[in-house]
């Protein structure tokens, strides 16, 4: 079969004419449930995926996969715009469409659990609900221990307490573990440890108090998101509802920890209470600094975090974004841990310390 130079011509006219066509519409204004928005394909839009009852609506029902994609929020912390970034990891691109050669790559929608669901009693952790939540390890005469919880905010970094950096008879935190939920089970999670090459304690701490109670693990290795593991959200104001979620592997009232991720749904006090539980003392000679801490648990149950729950963290939902968590506490101290009528125990207030960890872990805005 010959090609002639018209032919030629006919075939690059006909994929301009397409090419045209579609720039046409792609980059087009448009409006989905009352919201200004953008034409995009779907695997561009800045909303991760939408759960089944809000689908984005096509900009044009010929073209399968360009939606009405809602402008992104205006934000300007690092943090901010990096929790837009991650956020998208909720989502998985798949090929969709039953006829043959003609599949669209489109946007799943993955959430482990219904995070919305706040409960009122502790109780197991589903399979993949926190997937930011890091185990803090040391090594101690070739025996791995696990004492202290955190929260993966980055590729690179995991946020923790500061008394968590260095545990009396246990010297350095020596590696991470990402992606845990029952430590009993070798093959229910593919979870990955990662070497600490840095520790980097907040330069107000000292082992003598509990007053700036915060610190970083910096990992050796990369980070790699997915939908199971990704990290939550630093937050962006500094105000919270009147409940936080708090999950770890501490102690349940017995003197082992649990082998299994657990929540719990915490009261937060106002300062005058926080203030009256924890009158001034050795650790907390100018009592509770209502900047930089604050308190949660329950006065009428002993639902709150326990021995090896420290610098885990205290989250709520994303107003914004659907299945993402933002830190609000890092668990410090104080709190009983047996089945007593009430339980009170005191967190880092985070919103208090996003510039300093922004400083270091976003420096010159340069980490992927």
């Amino acid at each position: 079969m010959f090609i002639t130079n018209s032919s030629i011509l006919l075939i690059l006219s006909l994929i301009c004419i397409t090419a045209n066509a579609n720039q046409g519409l792609v980059g087009q204004s448009c409006v989905h449930k009352g919201k200004e928005g953008v034409c995009k394909s779907i695997i561009h839009c800045e909303k991760p995926c939408a759960k089944a009852e809000e689908r984005l609506s096509p900009c044009d029902p010929s073209r399968r996969g360009i939606v009405c994609c809602p402008n992104p929020r205006n934000v300007e912390p690092i943090s901010a715009k990096k929790c837009q970034e991650y956020k998208e990891r909720v989502c998985s691109v798949h090929f969709v469409g039953n006829t043959p050669g003609r599949l669209t790559k489109n946007k799943v929608y993955f959430c482990a659990a219904n995070t919305e669901a706040v409960i009122m009693n502790g109780e197991n952790a589903a399979l993949n609900e926190f997937p930011h939540m890091a185990l803090v390890g040391y090594i101690k005469d070739n025996i791995t221990n696990f004492v202290c919880g955190g929260s993966l905010i980055s590729h690179y970094f995991v946020l923790t307490a500061a008394h968590c950096l260095r545990p009396v008879r246990l010297g350095n935190v020596t590696h991470v573990r990402l992606g845990e939920h029952d430590e009993s089970k070798t093959d229910e999670t593919n979870h990955e440890d990662f070497d600490v090459v840095e520790r980097i304690p907040h330069e107000n701490y000292t082992a003598r108090s509990f007053y700036y109670d915060i610190g970083l693990l910096k990992l050796g290795k990369k980070v790699v998101f997915n939908p199971r593991l990704r990290p939550l959200c630093l937050p962006e104001i500094n105000t919270f509802g009147s409940r936080l979620i708090a999950a770890g592997w501490g102690h349940n009232g017995t003197n082992t920890r649990s082998e299994v991720l657990s929540k719990v749904s915490l009261e937060v006090f106002d300062h005058n209470k926080c203030s009256k539980e924890n009158e001034p003392f050795s650790q907390l000679r100018r009592g509770i600094n209502e900047e930089t801490q604050f308190c949660a648990g329950s006065t009428t149950a002993s639902n709150n975090t326990c021995k090896g729950d420290s610098g885990g963290p205290l989250v709520h939902i994303h107003p914004h974004y659907n299945c993402t968590y933002v830190i609000e506490g890092i668990t410090s101290f104080g709190g009983k841990c047996v089945n007593d009528s009430r339980s009170i125990g005191a967190y880092t207030r985070v919103s208090y310390f996003v510039e300093w960890i922004e400083n270091i872990v976003w420096p010159n805005i340069l980490e992927p």
